[in-house]
Parts: structure tokens; sequence; C-alpha cells
């Protein structure tokens, strides 16, 4: 598989999973439609909620990406990403039970 380097194997991890942040608040948006006319708080405080992990998420993507391309060697993942994301399913989960 020559299209894969040491280069672009890091990016497509870090697209992947911001595509999946990306559905998860998709999916929290279906779920919390109520927000959307007015009958429910709790659906507007779980969207808020979900989409600053969302920007979270984003934001440490990108930032090491950026770190990634400088060469520097702290552009590890960390756990914090992943931590976003799972934060994200739990409460799309128990938006789908309680609303």
């Amino acid at each position: 598989m020559g299209y894969l380097t040491n280069d672009t194997q890091p990016e497509r991890t870090a697209l992947a999973w911001s595509r999946s942040s990306l559905a998860l608040f998709a999916a929290t948006i279906w779920v919390c439609r109520l927000a959307f006319i007015g009958e429910s708080l709790l659906a507007i405080i779980i969207l808020l909620i979900c989409g600053a992990l969302m920007l979270g998420h984003l934001y440490l993507a990108n930032k090491r990406k950026l770190a990634l391309s400088a060469g520097i060697d702290a552009s590890i993942g960390s756990a914090i990403d992943n931590a976003l994301l799972v934060a994200q399913v739990i409460i799309l989960g128990l938006a789908a039970l309680v609303l």
C-alpha cells in the first residue's frame, strides 16, 4: 500500500475520529429535535454540551495536526480526544433514554 506513509496515516486517523465526532453530533441533533420547537430545556442543554464536546475534539485534532506538521515529537495523541467521544456517546445514549 504505497499511498500509506508515515505522514498520511495520522491524518487519516484524525479525519476518521473527526467524522465520528460530527456524526455523533448529528445523531444528537436528531435525538434532541424537541429543542428546535422549544419544548424541552433539557434537549437544549444536551445539544450545547455535545456541541462543546465536538468543538473540543476538533480543536484538539487540529492542534495535534499542526504539531505533527511542524515535526514536534510531542504530537502523540492523548486519551483526551477519545474521552470526549466517549462522553458524546454516553450523553447521546442518555438523551435517547430520557427524551
